[in-house]
């Protein structure tokens, strides 16, 4: 995994911690539970993480960021979803 996903793997299991905590806290569900609710939330997100990070629009920006790329070009569709100049149809 690269540095973003792990540190948004992070941020995202302390913040299930804590409102899965604060939720145990006002007898929402059981304490026990919250370990449970951190390791099935923080798969999901991060599951989903994966799949907007390596979506097509989002690999495409990337590409479209680098000094490295001259042009890119692509379906009309996707050329009008990607905010930059290098991206044509």
């Amino acid at each position: 995994m690269d540095t973003v996903t792990n540190t948004v793997n992070g941020l995202i299991r302390a913040a299930l911690a804590a409102g899965f905590g604060w939720l145990a806290g006002k007898g929402w569900f059981p304490s026990s539970w919250v370990s449970q609710a951190v390791g099935i939330g923080g798969t999901l997100a991060v599951a989903l993480w994966s799949y907007y990070s390596n979506s097509i629009n989002s690999v495409v920006t990337q590409a479209a960021g680098s000094p490295l790329v001259k042009s890119i070009t692509t379906t009309p569709g996707l050329a009008n979803e990607i905010p930059s100049p290098k991206v044509t149809s």
